[in-house]
């Protein structure tokens, strides 16, 4: 943030202090959130929230009602309903309020959308997606504890692959699928989907390959577009590469080597706050969206067994 004109860190909240500190000086740092509320004379205009999924919701409703703008990190809740009202709270308000589906924000995906819009290569007939790492979590983590993760691989990061088929597909309604592990901490889940067209769609989230792996597939009447790996913090999923394809000719292949995500999701978010910019993505309806895909699909997971 304080990379950002006009914006600097003026709080932080942690259990763990020390972690706290290495964001902001030890003054201004908070075990609670309630700790935070209470403090006097604190210049606070907006917050990010990073918590385990079950905490999600509660604080961002609590941020909202103090006027303040919100990026919270997804997933955004565990349940649906958590989130009912929040967009009416964030309008009320006069506040942004944007979840953290940054993956939008990748250079591949960019080029993608824009190869696509300008190459015009459509109408599309099927999509398919892989996302995977090799575990949920550490052991004593709290993306292994039900309680607070609300759920496994798919509510945790599958999510950002469901938001991906969104962007490129529309909306999809789903047919059927298979879970790998217990219901609430699945670590693997295989979907099948609908696309607003009938296209075929299909999804592979895991908790249990090595090396971790992103792959998505768009086939179009005259041409393909593929999108291979992912630059992030941790460079598990390098290299990024696009490669696009027109019937007729040769597939073309570009490399993005700069972890932008994250950047460029936070400036939208500070963009809207500061102009008025609309919010591409990670929208309360884009995280709607996205939590209730997850749903349906443990639904279908459950009939299934």
């Amino acid at each position: 943030m304080s990379a950002l004109p006009g914006w600097s860190v003026a709080a932080a909240v942690d259990p763990d202090l020390a972690a706290a500190a290495r964001l902001v000086r030890p003054e201004r740092c908070y075990s609670s959130w309630e700790q935070l509320s209470s403090a006097p004379g604190l210049p606070i205009d907006a917050v990010i929230i990073g918590v385990p999924t079950a905490h999600a919701a509660t604080l961002t409703r609590s941020a909202l009602s103090r006027g303040l703008h919100v990026l919270c990190e997804k997933p955004p809740a565990t349940r649906l309903e958590d989130l009912a009202g929040l967009d009416s709270l964030a309008a009320t308000n006069g506040c942004v309020l944007k979840y953290g589906f940054d993956h939008r924000h990748h250079g591949s995906v960019r080029a993608a959308h824009a190869f696509i819009a300008e190459h015009t290569p459509g109408p599309l007939l099927a999509a398919r997606g892989l996302y995977a790492k090799s575990s949920l979590g550490t052991p004593g983590s709290w993306r292994v504890d039900p309680g607070l993760a609300g759920g496994g691989i798919l509510l945790d990061q599958g999510i950002h692959l469901l938001d991906l088929l969104r962007y490129f597909v529309g909306e999809l309604a789903v047919t059927s699928a298979l879970r790998d592990g217990p219901a609430g901490a699945e670590t693997g889940i295989m979907a099948l989907l609908e696309g607003p067209s009938g296209q075929t769609v299909q999804l592979h989230s895991s908790a249990r390959e090595w090396p971790h792996r992103f792959r998505l597939e768009l086939v179009f009447e005259r041409g393909a577009v593929t999108l291979d790996g992912l630059i992030t913090s941790t460079r598990s999923y390098a290299p990024e590469t696009l490669i696009t394809q027109l019937h007729g000719s040769g597939a073309k292949r570009h490399v993005f080597t700069d972890d932008v995500a994250v950047a460029n999701d936070t400036h939208e978010f500070t963009a809207a706050v500061d102009a008025g910019s609309p919010i591409g993505a990670g929208s309360w309806a884009d995280a709607a969206a996205a939590l209730t895909l997850v749903h349906a699909i443990y639904a279908a997971c459950d009939r299934a067994t």
